[in-house]
């Protein structure tokens, strides 16, 4: 896995987060204006019975001339209707259906016409008035019962409004099931590759080697198989990041990492080991024709055009594993190998068999 591949994962996640925070923000405003809404609109219809009754009250004992005061009752109808048509009260940020708004001023209307039927009768009763009075108690419970299925019809568009609610939790569900998805496979994928491989030339790093040649040696011992090792490091070295500067000796080991990880196998590994010195592990190989792959690797190294007044090569040591050999033998080998090579004059590949290196 590659930086873009890491960077393209971030950028998922964090986009992702940011939705889901605004989502939910935005779901919790709507929650928040739907409640009071609803809140409303159920007090309006406990209201509307309240008045509802109220009036068919207040008329009863007006016509039966009883002596129980209306006056309180009166009131209280008033400022039931009152609290529902103030701006004050709720009109500025609850949003009110028009026929429910249509309704309740409608409402308050009949009842003041009632209102004034009654007070009037209480002074001056009259068949023609009395009889006024009920139908006009009628055409209130009426508009009460108006405002009560003004309000369900609206709360009945209100509601079917909650299914974005559950549009957005199971977007936001599916987000965070993507974004784990993400911190499992890629998140992860990302710490174990950075623990894995060197921040510079990301090939291998001398922890991955480590457990690379732990596991082919044990392997090749169990199996009887071929292996070789091969160590390398840039000649002189010192020399080019003292006069070019660390930034140049950087990009020629970047370089190098490039020209040598083309030109081996997909079953042949490639590590940095530490500053200039690099490792291959060539499984199914035996010393000869690692040598071959090394001078083959050296060619294309000293034939790279790295762009700097300043000739690169590599020296390379090689060595063969055999049995009863241990992983530290056979770093031991490649790198006496190694040392011949740059004893030698350097740009040079130098196998080591058993006790005699040629």
């Amino acid at each position: 896995m590659g930086l873009k591949q890491h960077n393209k994962s971030s950028t998922y996640m964090i986009v992702l987060s940011a939705v889901i925070l605004s989502l939910g923000l935005v779901m919790t405003y709507l929650i928040h204006v739907t409640v009071d809404n609803l809140k409303y609109d159920a007090g309006l219809i406990n209201q509307s019975g309240v008045v509802r009754g109220s009036i068919q009250r207040v008329v009863k004992l007006v016509l039966s001339d009883s002596a129980e005061p209306v006056t309180g009752i009166i009131m209280d109808i008033n400022f039931s209707l009152e609290r529902f048509v103030s701006i004050e009260n709720g009109f500025s940020h609850i949003e009110v259906d028009e026929n429910v708004f249509k309704g309740v001023i409608g409402f308050k209307k009949k009842w003041q016409g009632l209102e004034h039927m009654l007070i009037e009768y209480q002074t001056m009763p009259s068949p023609q008035l009395r009889k006024q009075i009920i139908e006009e108690s009628e055409r209130c419970w009426d508009a009460a019962d108006a405002i009560v299925l003004a309000v369900q019809q609206a709360n009945e568009d209100k509601v079917s409004g909650i299914k974005l609610f559950y549009v957005i939790l199971l977007f936001n569900a599916a987000s965070a099931v993507f974004i784990i998805w993400l911190i499992v496979f890629y998140v992860r994928k990302i710490l174990e590759y950075e623990a894995a491989y060197d921040h510079l030339t990301r090939v291998g790093n001398r922890r991955s080697y480590d457990a690379a040649i732990e596991s082919e040696v044990a392997r090749c011992g169990r199996y009887n198989q071929l292996m070789s090792l091969v160590l390398f490091d840039v000649d002189r070295f010192k020399e080019i990041n003292d006069k070019k500067g660390h930034r140049i000796g950087d990009d020629v080991l970047v370089s190098i990492a490039r020209v040598v990880s083309e030109s081996i196998r997909k079953s042949d590994s490639l590590y940095r080991l530490g500053g200039d010195e690099f490792a291959i592990i060539i499984p199914g190989v035996d010393s000869e024709g690692a040598l071959k792959l090394a001078d083959k690797i050296r060619n294309q190294v000293a034939g790279y055009a790295f762009g700097i007044e300043h000739k690169v090569t590599i020296s390379l040591g090689v060595a063969e594993f055999y049995p009863q050999t241990t992983k530290d033998n056979l770093y031991r080998n490649a790198d006496m190998a190694l040392y011949q090579a740059k004893s030698k004059g350097r740009n040079c590949s130098v196998v080591f068999i058993t006790d005699t290196i040629k």
